[in-house]
């Protein structure tokens, strides 16, 4: 009896010093996903050809997840190819949460929006930044 309470009193003890700091818990994604597909059959189109142009960063490939401004509740992204740019405006909305005075704020983008593009169209699939959706927007061209 004795051995199984000073077990019982250890797995109280221990549970209690594990703690989990609830910023540990909050995904913190800070942009939004796209795929691109061929307007013409809706299969996948290879975005190798694009460089990614948008104020502070240029890149000669299309990253997987295009940052959003936390100051902002509007961006502008410029896509070029060889024969022309396409652009890309958004908006969208911002939240911030303090879970524990120990973390760093988290950001939540939500609402997300398609003000303006010349892309054939855009589909938007989730207007929630969020660690478990894979695409928030499909672009056809």
């Amino acid at each position: 009896m004795k051995i199984r309470n000073l077990v019982l009193v250890l797995i109280i003890v221990i549970w209690g010093c594990n703690e989990i700091e609830q910023c540990q818990l909050e995904p913190n994604r800070e942009g939004f996903t796209l795929g691109f597909f061929r307007s013409s059959d809706s299969t996948a189109y290879d975005s190798t050809g694009f460089t990614f142009i948008t104020p502070g960063v240029t890149s000669d490939s299309i990253q997987s997840i295009l940052p959003l401004d936390p100051l902002d509740t509007t961006i502008t992204y410029i896509f070029g190819t060889d024969s022309t740019d396409y652009n890309l405006v958004l908006s969208y909305d911002v939240i911030y949460y303090l879970f524990s005075p120990d973390c760093d704020p988290s950001i939540r983008f939500f609402d997300l929006k398609v003000l303006s593009t010349n892309f054939d169209s855009v589909a938007v699939i989730s207007d929630i930044v969020d660690e478990q959706i894979p695409t928030n927007f499909e672009i056809y061209l």
